[in-house]
């Protein structure tokens, strides 16, 4: 038998894991175009490590 206070923690979830997506998806974006500046001024490759 669940309680109350489980059903409400269950139905919180979704919500509460959409919501954190989108904080990544929105963190994430801005700086995804800063990669490639950032490593051509540390002079790093980007190229992977398989394509030796």
């Amino acid at each position: 038998m669940t309680t109350t206070r489980e059903r409400s923690g269950a139905r919180l979830l979704v919500p509460a894991l959409m919501f954190t997506a989108l904080v990544v998806a929105a963190v994430a974006s801005p700086g995804t175009p800063l990669i490639t500046s950032v490593a051509t001024s540390f002079h790093v490759s980007l190229g992977t490590r398989n394509g030796r």
